[in-house]
């Protein structure tokens, strides 16, 4: 008992007597912690953040008809623009809203498009919808081009589809060509048949689209006499970025144990949810775009190495301020170590002593090091992401484990150090 209470008042005597040493060095061991929570939190939180980032610029999967997606070849010749086409009912587009992963559909926009003539100049003017209210089993939703892609810039206003006659964006390219302006009423021909628009704004995507014709999806069915039919469907899926794991499960659906099936279907992989949508459009292909799925992992993998570099950075960088710290400590403290070692301490005595301020200092400064990292990932992720980053509680152990084996990797050198005290020599030269 009084071996406990004289290690006790030596510990405690420690932190009092040298208070700024240890102040360093909790600061040091908080610091590199609430780097690596931070981080770590981050890393938890940034595959739906960065999913949420890039289904701001389109879609990543695509409805289009079996045939259309079917090769025709004669002699190493294409020939499927010389197929009939093949066409998909409108009427079955809330069935997207359906499927297992239905609230993982972020927005969808049926197409169809064609070939018209404008001011004597042979453009493409394509029909969708805007924002569209849709009715399914168990509720409703509003899509269109406006949700599926929030980064197109319109000058002037949006079209309303309940208007008479009906409206019209331009893109920007082709309304500079043409010399058109919102509020001109435009005569759009096929087959020699003029049909008036009224242009409500010019489009500006930085793409194809800055060279075409929006219009509601009904007008472009009446100028084709294709009444509830469409070309293809552009949908935005909020999705899980096809892993190392996950690729040979995403690829080879069909060749699936029943276990990997059921885990495969039920987690919201690109495959997976384009499989899903498959199965309610049986006349349909879902081919996901893949220069999309695929941006997004490689995006993710290089965002968690990069952090996952960083948190070993900070934590290096903790360890060693620790171990100055520890090292300077030892030295100070040398008459008190021999002294020790005269009436009669041994070496693990004496590096249990050091040890224990050790541990103490890494359950303070992961302490510490939690919350602060919890506000910086909070922080972080509103400047980044705009909103911010939900905190999980496995980073409160994760950080006092660090911490901890921060602290002891930081006292291995001191501990070195001090066993090749010879108390005759220093209490010689005290």
């Amino acid at each position: 008992m009084r071996l406990d209470g004289m290690f006790f008042r030596i510990v405690t005597e420690s932190f009092r007597r040298q208070r700024r040493r240890k102040v360093i060095a909790i600061t040091a061991l908080m610091l590199g912690t609430s780097v690596a929570v931070a981080m770590l939190n981050i890393t938890l939180n940034i595959g739906d953040k960065i999913n949420q980032e890039l289904k701001a610029f389109g879609a990543n999967l695509l409805i289009v008809p079996k045939g259309e997606a079917l090769p025709l070849e004669i002699g190493g010749e294409d020939l499927r623009q010389l197929r009939a086409e093949d066409y998909l009912p409108e009427s079955e587009l809330p069935k997207i809203k359906e499927i297992f992963w239905r609230n993982n559909i972020l927005a969808f926009a049926p197409v169809l498009d064609t070939s018209v003539s404008l001011r004597g100049r042979t453009v493409k003017m394509v029909g969708t919808w805007f924002s569209r209210p849709v009715q399914f089993d168990g509720g409703s939703a509003v899509t269109g081009v406006r949700h599926l892609n929030s980064f197109w810039k319109v000058d002037g206003a949006w079209i309303d589809e309940s208007r008479e006659p009906p409206q019209a964006l331009i893109g920007q390219a082709l309304a500079k060509a043409l010399q058109i302006k919102p509020g001109d009423t435009i005569e759009i021909e096929q087959r020699n048949r003029p049909e008036p628009f009224v242009v409500t704004g010019l489009l500006t995507t930085g793409g194809a689209e800055d060279d075409q014709v929006f219009t509601t999806l009904a007008a472009v069915q009446k100028l084709t006499h294709r009444a509830g039919q469409i070309k293809r469907v552009l949908v935005s899926a909020l999705t899980t970025p096809e892993s190392k794991v996950y690729e040979r499960l995403g690829r080879t659906a069909r060749d699936l144990s029943p276990e990997e099936f059921e885990r495969w279907y039920c987690t919201p992989l690109v495959s997976s949810i384009a499989f899903q949508l498959s199965q309610v459009f049986p006349t349909a292909e879902v081919k996901p775009l893949r220069q999309v799925v695929e941006s997004e992992g490689k995006i993710l993998d290089k965002m968690s190495l990069m952090m996952a570099l960083i948190s070993a950075l900070a934590l290096a960088a903790s360890a060693l301020a620790v171990m100055s710290t520890m090292m300077t400590m030892v030295l100070e403290r040398q008459t008190e170590i021999g002294l020790m070692k005269a009436i009669g301490s041994s070496n693990g005595q004496v590096v249990g002593l050091f040890l224990a301020e050790a541990f103490i200092m890494g359950i303070m400064g992961g302490i510490m090091g939690c919350g602060v990292g919890v506000l910086l990932a909070r922080l972080i992720g509103g400047v980044v992401f705009g909103s911010s980053i939900a905190p999980k509680l496995m980073t409160l152990p994760l950080a006092l484990i660090a911490a901890e084996v921060i602290a002891l990797i930081g006292c291995a050198a001191p501990a070195r150090k001090l066993l090749g005290f010879h108390p005759v020599e220093i209490l010689r030269n005290a």
